[in-house]
């Protein structure tokens, strides 16, 4: 008649009768070794900065506010706030008026129909690399900061030698 078996509605009267509720109780465990201020200041560390890493926030921290934490704990709240470490998204270094001049373009042209678009060429070239500098960066961002500015890692076109490839089409 419920939808569960007989031994589970005694468990759960049982847990009733002992605890007075039916809630899961708190696990028991050892308490944190930081306080919720402490925590918050270890995320405004890596807001501040996003390619720092737990051993440099610690390190921060230590000299700054004497708090001695391992390196494991600090990813762990950083983790628990939604700070994971990822590979930081490589996007070309865009200036100010590259942004500005991109954003002309688009104003302008934003009106055009298929007909006009069709007298266009768009052209790209692409410079293959011999050797790439990947670096092992991350970054700590929280979900939905993949491209935000500050969690990007610029680049310039250059490397250790390479091809420049150069196509178009209409």
């Amino acid at each position: 008649m419920v939808g569960c078996s007989q031994k589970s509605v005694a468990e759960i009267l049982k847990k009733h009768r002992l605890t007075g509720t039916v809630r899961d109780l708190a696990i028991p465990g050892r308490p944190r070794v930081t306080t919720k201020r402490q925590h918050n200041l270890l995320v405004r560390k890596c807001k501040k900065d996003r390619f720092k890493t737990a051993t440099q926030i610690k390190a921060e921290v230590l000299s700054e506010f004497s708090i001695k934490l391992s390196t494991s704990t600090v990813q762990r709240r950083l983790r628990g706030a939604g700070l994971f470490e990822r590979k930081p998204r490589r996007k070309p270094h865009l200036t100010t008026k590259h942004k500005r001049d991109r954003l002309s373009f688009a104003r302008s042209h934003k009106n055009w129909n298929t007909e006009e678009w069709a007298r266009v060429v768009f052209s790209d070239e692409s410079r293959f690399l011999l050797y790439t500098n990947d670096g092992r960066a991350y970054v700590r961002r929280m979900k939905g900061e993949e491209f935000s500015e500050r969690c990007l890692q610029k680049t310039c076109k250059s490397g250790g030698g390479g091809i420049m490839v150069w196509g178009c089409f209409c």
